[in-house]
């Protein structure tokens, strides 16, 4: 898959590029392709414009990649978590998905993402 996300990258035209290139960030993550990932979506995460559902699968990268590298889990964690928050400013508001998501297991045990997801379930109540 890497293969064809960089040809895209390559050939294809500039204004789909930075979202390509977000979506190859989750496939190094799981091609085993850490840094590499985590350097791409940091350097993504600086530009504007993003979709809810783009700065989520930013914070889905960084908590897969936490579970691959312990000695950046904590950063990691916590990098997740602020990405996160940017989904729910652009208006995320799945609360069952983001508990569900196997992709964000590595941040279940932090307060900040309990904290997150318990304000979610509340806004979806007063709806």
């Amino acid at each position: 898959a890497l293969t064809n996300w960089d040809k895209a990258i390559e050939l294809g035209p500039d204004d789909d590029q930075t979202a390509w290139r977000a979506a190859r960030a989750t496939s190094r993550i799981r091609a085993g392709q850490v840094a590499e990932a985590v350097a791409e979506v940091a350097e993504l995460s600086k530009l504007p414009n993003w979709t809810a559902g783009q700065w989520y699968n930013f914070a889905c990268c960084y908590s897969l990649a936490s579970s691959k590298v312990a000695d950046k889990q904590d950063e990691y964690t916590k990098r997740a978590v602020e990405l996160l928050q940017q989904a729910v400013q652009a208006g995320f508001e799945n609360a069952a998905l983001m508990q569900q998501d196997t992709d964000l297991a590595a941040l279940r045990d932090r307060e900040d993402f309990r904290s997150l997801l318990a304000e979610l379930e509340k806004q979806a109540e007063n709806k």
